[in-house]
């Protein structure tokens, strides 16, 4: 996404939730309108991360790993199976707006891979939770506490009672634990 002179790139790094998160320099080639380039490594060490690149005029476009350096699968994001329209990965996105005040809308992804039959379980979905924390650590608001599909979801946090400050939300899933920071402001 580009706005106000920053470009931000969201990166995931989908895998086995037992292997260890890779960390890595990725080179980013951020090509501009007037056809010249600039190239930036950023260093990517989470399972989702967001970087925020500050730019001197638009862009045309990002190239993800332009010299082809790193073994991967690339997915624009949201990632979507096009038969089907449904997610292939756990995704947690950047709520918005961000700062918030008194709500926000956080978006979330699970993927249609999520069923628990191989548990022997025989239902089809992700036992899901989504909450939200104060800085402590302390448990603020629970958003999302069920078993849900495959698809992509929406939930609104509103932080009426709450002070101002920095909160955490969470997302688990399938195993994975996906988090991001947003900043209440009043």
């Amino acid at each position: 996404q580009w706005a106000n002179d920053t470009v931000e790139v969201e990166i995931g790094q989908f895998q086995t939730p037992s292997w260890p998160t890779y960390k890595m320099p990725i080179r980013l080639r951020i090509n501009y309108a007037d056809s010249t380039d600039t190239t930036v490594v950023v260093l990517d060490s989470l399972r989702l991360q967001t970087f925020r690149i500050p730019l001197s005029r638009p862009l045309q476009h990002v190239e993800f790993d332009p010299d082809n350096w790193i073994l991967k699968k690339m997915f624009p994001w949201p990632v979507y199976v096009r038969e089907t329209e449904q997610p292939l990965a756990i995704g947690l996105r950047q709520n918005y707006p961000n700062p918030f005040n008194p709500t926000t809308t956080i978006v979330f992804t699970l993927p249609s891979q999520s069923t628990n039959i191989a548990e022997g379980r025989g239902r089809v979905g992700s036992y899901v939770t989504l909450k939200v924390y104060d800085v402590l650590g302390r448990d603020v608001a629970t958003l999302v506490n069920q078993r849900l599909g495959p698809g992509t979801y929406t939930a609104i946090f509103d932080g009426a009672g709450l002070a101002s400050g920095m909160y955490v939300y969470r997302l688990e899933a399938n195993g994975h634990v996906l988090s991001h920071k947003m900043l209440l402001l009043k």
